[in-house]
């Protein structure tokens, strides 16, 4: 998951010399519009020299793109801006690629569920919060569907929500 594979016409520099800082993904091809999503210098290069460049991006990243719902759900939203002297090409004096925009030829949409990694109940202040792995669309949580137990496994007593209302927006917590 979090995998960007850029291909090119001819074998490119890829470790080393190409500058993940120097792409751009946007909603739209006209990117002067935002949101977009630069990626961090610190996304990695999973690919040797070669025509087809392998990316993962880092969790920051990838969490971002998440909530950036006008970006990276599909084929139609999903443009890559890549700024000239980004990749570099083999030949001896490295020509650098133009500042190009392509849109995505092809878009794997992310199927993983978020997990629980962890949550906190304040009853003095009927406040309960979760903790996430992924971004989660707050919108989305049904919380007559949060069930208490007094025990992980073999549970005696359990408690249903039976109302309540979301204080954050979407995201980790």
């Amino acid at each position: 998951a979090g995998v960007i594979s850029l291909t090119f016409n001819e074998t490119v520099r890829a470790r080393g010399s190409l500058m993940p800082s120097g792409l751009t993904l946007y909603g739209t091809n006209n990117t002067v519009s935002m949101p977009s999503l630069t990626l961090a210098p610190l996304t990695a290069v999973q690919s040797n020299n070669a025509p087809v460049v392998n990316l993962t991006l880092v969790k920051v990243d990838l969490d971002t793109l998440k909530l950036l719902v006008q970006v990276g759900t599909s084929v139609s939203n999903t443009y890559l801006r890549i700024m000239m002297g980004a990749v570099q090409d083999m030949a001896n004096g490295s020509n650098g690629i133009a500042t190009t925009v392509q849109q995505a030829g092809a878009f794997v949409p992310d199927t993983t569920p978020p997990n629980l990694v962890s949550y906190t109940v304040d009853f003095s202040a009927n406040l309960m919060v979760l903790n996430f792995d992924e971004p989660v669309n707050s919108s989305s949580l049904n919380v007559t569907a949060i069930t208490l137990l007094n025990r992980a496994v073999n549970a005696t007593v359990s408690y249903t929500l039976t109302g309540g209302s979301v204080l954050t927006q979407s995201g980790l917590q």
